[in-house]
């Protein structure tokens, strides 16, 4: 299966780590900024731009176009005497409301929520996985319900908000928690039946469009794939590549085996997502549908066994295995940004995302060889 992977940037002031005050002219050049096939696009913040890789058929190709395009960001943003960050939050932010982009959507979300438009520093990781109808794409999506907290947990990658550590791994997952919809979606029936249910929420007047819809997992309006939206941005390129491939390994799962049922009950599904928010990669995993809480490390090995077959059909099974052992044994990005924070503070974390920036590890044309995080 094809897919293709956003990532959701800052632009900081390397001497402060506050997200910058662009000038026009400054935003403008930076939203020309293409490299490695992927190219920029506008997001909520005037200090935020994403970027969208070509669809991609392999992992080497994935990361040579993250890799690509995140050397070309970090050189523009230099440029102006800045740095880009990848950063779920910023560690810290200048007083006052945020800068926001111009455009008429900006513009309408910005006058139904100002109270949320204000405060949105949020930055993620957005991997499509191409779906031969919206029938698989269902199919797909409830599969993914009750792995949504462990990916959760392992991208973690905001634990700073204004200057302070908040006390949560994930604290971009709990701040999206404020908007209307979020969390694991409910399970569907058919796609008959998610559209059904996706009009009756359009209907609302504070839902202007299917873009606030933002369950951790969704099927795209835009393009023919299941778009999941659980993770935070990450701050090496080839942890952004490491869940790309999980993600696109357990929706082949889901299509290689019956149709699960709707066994999750759904205050268990929220409580599992907050719990993946509160700790991160370093606490234990709330279980679905059981509502267990299991050491990490076992879930994830669960996890590795259950996508193994199709990481080893696309050649990715040494990659992905190696990349969750580094993961669990030296932190994700949330534990390599309170490491730094504790140690120097904000301006600290900024330094550590621009060196992250454009570090990592090659994806091999073929892994071989399997680990199993212990």
């Amino acid at each position: 299966m094809r897919f293709g992977i956003e990532e959701e940037f800052f632009v900081v002031d390397p001497a402060t780590g506050h997200p910058a005050e662009l000038a026009p002219a400054d935003r403008e050049d930076l939203l020309q900024v293409t490299g490695g096939g992927s190219v920029t696009s506008p997001e909520w913040l005037q200090c935020q731009f994403e970027s969208a890789t070509p669809i991609c058929e392999t992992g080497a190709e994935a990361l040579a176009s993250l890799a690509g395009y995140r050397s070309a960001l970090g050189a523009a943003a230099a440029s102006l005497g800045l740095s880009a960050a990848a950063l779920a939050t910023p560690a810290d932010i200048r007083p006052g409301p945020a800068s926001m982009s111009p455009g008429a959507r900006y513009g309408v979300f910005s006058d139904l929520l100002p109270g949320l438009a204000a405060d949105q520093y949020l930055c993620g990781l957005h991997v499509h996985v191409e779906i031969p109808s919206r029938e698989a794409g269902v199919r797909v999506l409830n599969h993914l319900r009750r792995w949504l907290p462990v990916l959760t947990a392992l991208g973690t990658n905001s634990p700073l908000w204004r200057g302070r550590d908040t006390g949560f791994a994930g604290w971009r997952t709990v701040h999206y928690r404020k908007w209307i919809f979020q969390g694991v979606p409910p399970h569907f029936s058919s796609a008959a039946d998610y559209d059904a249910r996706l009009q009756r929420l359009l209907a609302l007047p504070a839902v202007p469009d299917a873009g606030i819809v933002g369950w951790a997992a969704r099927l795209s309006k835009n393009y023919p794939t299941v778009e999941v939206r659980a993770l935070d941005c990450q701050l090496r390129a080839d942890e952004s590549v490491l869940f790309a491939l999980l993600i696109r390994a357990l929706a082949e799962e889901a299509l290689d085996r019956p149709a699960v049922p709707d066994d999750i009950p759904p205050e268990l599904a929220d409580a599992a997502i907050w719990h993946a928010a509160k700790y991160g990669s370093a606490g234990g995993i709330v279980t679905l549908p059981h509502g267990t809480t299991e050491p990490i490390q076992s879930v994830v090995r669960g996890l590795l066994e259950t996508t193994l077959p199709h990481l080893q059909a696309s050649g990715d099974a040494g990659f992905v295995a190696d990349g969750l052992e580094i993961l669990l044994a030296e932190g994700n990005g949330t534990v390599r940004q309170r490491r730094v924070f504790e140690q120097a503070g904000p301006a600290a974390v900024a330094g550590l995302a621009a060196t992250e920036l454009t570090a990592g590890r090659p994806v091999p044309a073929s892994a071989e060889g399997v680990g199993t995080p212990d």
